[in-house]
C-alpha cells in the first residue's frame, strides 16, 4: 500500500466533494475495496478523510483542506511581499 496509491484514493475523492463509497472509490482507481477500505482507514486516522457514517461515504478531511489553506495563505503572503516591494521600486 504505497503513497501513490492513497494519492489516488485523495484524488478521487477530491473530484467528489459529496463523497464517495469505498465501492465506487475502489472502481475509480483499480483497486480491490479490501485495498481501499485500508487506505481509508489509515487516511482517516490521519484526519485526511472524514467518513459519514449515515451514507457510508468518505470525503476529503479538515485536516487535508487544513494543509491546502495553510499553503495557500503563505503563497498570499509572499505575493503580498512581492507586490510591496515592486511597488518600492516605482
Amino acid at each position: 500500500m504505497g503513497m501513490e496509491r492513497a494519492f489516488d484514493v485523495i484524488e478521487a475523492l477530491s473530484q467528489r466533494p459529496s463523497g464517495l463509497t469505498p465501492v465506487k472509490i475502489a472502481r475509480d482507481v483499480g483497486l480491490e475495496e479490501a485495498a481501499v477500505r485500508r487506505l481509508l482507514s489509515t487516511l482517516q486516522a490521519h484526519g485526511a478523510v472524514e467518513r459519514d457514517r449515515r451514507t457510508q461515504t468518505y470525503k476529503l478531511g479538515r485536516r487535508l483542506i487544513g494543509y491546502v489553506s495553510s499553503y495557500f495563505a503563505n503563497v498570499a503572503v509572499g505575493a503580498a511581499d512581492g507586490f510591496r516591494a515592486l511597488r518600492g521600486l516605482g
